[in-house]
Order: C-alpha cells, then sequence, then structure tokens
C-alpha cells in the first residue's frame, strides 16, 4: 500500500527558504582559512613572478604577485592538494591538512628536459 505524504509544494518552499540560508552560511563560514606563502626560483634564489598556484580538488587557484606572494583566500578544512607550477619548472605539490591559516615557502626547480 503506497504511503501519501500530504506536503503542500507552498509548506516545502517556506522549508527551504528558511534552511537554504543557514546551510550558505555554515558552507561560508568553515571556508574561512587563507594559504599564503612566497615562491622562489631554486637556482637564484629569487622571487618567482607569477607562479600558478591552485587548489587540485576545486581548481580554485591565484598567482604570485612580481614579488613571489600569493595567497588562496576562502579555503576550507579538511586535507588539500596545493600544485605550484610555471612553465619551464618543475611542479611541486603540496598536500595540506587545514585546519588553521597556513604559510608556506615554496622553491621551484627548472624543468631540464632535452630534446632528440
Amino acid at each position: 500500500i503506497p504511503i501519501v505524504l500530504d506536503i503542500s509544494i507552498n509548506r516545502m518552499l517556506a522549508v527551504l527558504a528558511v534552511m537554504l540560508p543557514v546551510y550558505v552560511y555554515a558552507q561560508s563560514d568553515s571556508c574561512r582559512f587563507e594559504i599564503k606563502g612566497y615562491i622562489k626560483d631554486g637556482e637564484t634564489g629569487k622571487a618567482f613572478q607569477y607562479a600558478n598556484v591552485f587548489i587540485k580538488e576545486n581548481g580554485k587557484g591565484t598567482q604570485a604577485d612580481s614579488n613571489g606572494f600569493f595567497v588562496l583566500k576562502s579555503v576550507c578544512p579538511g586535507k588539500i592538494t596545493v600544485v605550484y607550477s610555471a612553465l619551464g619548472y618543475k611542479t611541486f605539490t603540496g598536500v595540506y591538512k587545514v585546519s588553521r591559516n597556513v604559510s608556506e615557502e615554496v622553491i621551484l626547480h627548472t624543468d631540464t628536459c632535452e630534446l632528440e
């Protein structure tokens, strides 16, 4: 025997209207951490300008500034993988368990490949 629920569309919309902002606020409040740092060239020791930095799990990223500094904002807690890359350099991958703000210094090394 099928069970019929007596829930009107208006009642469901009212519940959704109340719960959705609570859910969105809870999500945004938990994603309050930052991963920031400095990227330098492994050969020269100088600031690495404009290297790419992104979170592998969600694709959210940024670019280091002209002084080698970067900031990833609104990072959610948990285990994440951050990828640091630049053309002609080996990609560096860092794995972090985020439960607070993270500060990191990253060194990128040239990627030596030979053409045949």
